[in-house]
């Protein structure tokens, strides 16, 4: 949603009695925060003025660091954004800011999961995409009220088993990883409605993919898949699946029956080929199955243009 930008310095407003700062929108503001950081905002001088707040946004500041992030403890926060800066990590005080709820990270130079986060026990949407992380701990099962877990374009080799134990997650976004497998715990999230796992190194999908009964959206796209579980077949609700640029040659019987042959003219299954009544879109081009010419995976010609186009399609 487009958002006006406030064009008063920041002091400004903090002084106008007559402005309750619910909001403080301050992105793109770095001439304002070169000296003294978020204490511009963060002091204990400002605080006070900051009784309302819920919603700060401090993207886009070439912000290097965040120390003073846990004064905000004494405010109503629940939206913290704090995308496309330079953090390279998050202080221990920010596990203080215990009412937030979403948390964007985005674009920065993270190379560790922070911590911190792990004690936001009401955080429901956590954004940590184009960082350099490589590892999720298993403690992230202690974020039981996560509905969004966004991982994209990281560095990411393993997810813990324990994923399985955030019940209430609706969204697991990890594109763009050097994932090799995924736990079967995955299974457990059966909140979930859409899984991406595109442009990794899988070879595999777990069967426990079909226990997913609410899954809409599955983006497998530019792996090294060599075929599917018939488990897939399952997935009632499921609307779309981009299994594009792999090296699937055939599918089970089951997952063929209830999604349809493969067209090469399209590049997608097709339901009417089987008589089947449902109505998912399954793409399956740069597969041999869609093109026997085709090698398949991303060792015949998948290119970074072909995953792009695949990110618009998933995100429509």
């Amino acid at each position: 949603m487009f958002v006006k930008k406030d064009t008063r310095k920041i002091p400004d407003i903090l002084a106008d009695e007559g402005d309750e700062r619910e909001e403080l929108h301050l992105g793109r503001r770095s001439s304002e925060f070169v000296s003294n950081g978020i204490k511009v905002v963060c002091s204990s001088r400002h605080i006070p003025r900051l009784q309302k707040l819920q919603k700060l946004s401090l993207y886009d500041n070439m912000l290097s660091h965040v120390k003073g992030i846990g004064a905000l403890s004494a405010t109503p926060l629940k939206h913290l954004n704090l995308g496309r800066n330079q953090l390279k990590s998050l202080p221990p005080e920010l596990g203080k800011v215990g009412t937030l709820e979403t948390l964007w990270v985005d674009d920065n130079a993270i190379t560790d999961f922070p911590r911190s986060v792990l004690q936001l026990k009401r955080l429901q949407e956590l954004r940590l995409s184009g960082n350099r992380i490589s590892e999720v701990p298993e403690e992230i099962a202690a974020l039981s009220e996560l509905r969004v877990l966004a991982l994209d374009n990281n560095e990411v080799k393993t997810v813990p088993k324990s994923i399985g134990k955030l019940s209430h997650l609706q969204s697991l976004l990890l594109r763009q990883n050097e994932l090799e497998e995924l736990p079967g715990e995955v299974g457990g999230l059966l909140d979930l409605k859409t899984l991406s796992v595109s442009s990794n190194r899988l070879a595999s999908l777990p069967e426990s993919v079909g226990q997913l009964v609410l899954l809409e959206f599955l983006f497998a796209n530019g792996n090294r898949l060599l075929s599917l579980p018939p488990e897939l077949a399952g997935l009632l609700k499921l609307r779309k699946a981009n299994l594009s640029n792999n090296s699937i040659y055939s599918l089970p019987v089951d997952v063929e029956a209830a999604w349809g042959r493969a067209d090469p003219v399209t590049g997608k299954l097709d339901p009417a080929t089987v008589d089947s009544p449902r109505k998912t879109e399954v793409v399956i081009r740069g597969n041999p199955i869609a093109d026997p010419k085709q090698a398949g995976g991303s060792a015949s010609g998948y290119t970074a243009e072909q995953d792009m186009t695949s990110l618009m399609d998933e995100t429509r």
